[in-house]
């Protein structure tokens, strides 16, 4: 898959991911309680949802740190804006 490095739907992907390493890998960071996105993206796109959730297995194995529901949310969010998998 080729992605437009160029795009803004990219470029906000890009800003979330920096910005969620430092809420989720970072101490004492507060993250949202908002799950609305989570409930959405697993329910509208499972495929996009169950990468979500690899990579929040991953972090906890890696990183021992657990994302919250919330934050699998923008991702999916955001993987669906730069992905275009409406």
């Amino acid at each position: 898959m080729n992605l437009d490095e160029t795009s803004i739907p990219y470029d906000r992907f890009v800003r979330h991911l920096q910005f969620f390493a430092r809420r989720v890998l970072g101490e004492g960071s507060v993250q949202s309680a908002d799950e609305f996105l989570f409930t959405l993206g697993r329910s509208q796109y499972p495929v996009v949802y169950g990468c979500a959730e690899k990579i929040g297995d991953y972090v906890q194995k890696t990183y021992h740190k657990d994302m919250t529901n919330a934050e699998k949310g923008f991702l999916v969010y955001h993987m669906i804006n730069t992905l275009s998998v409406h």
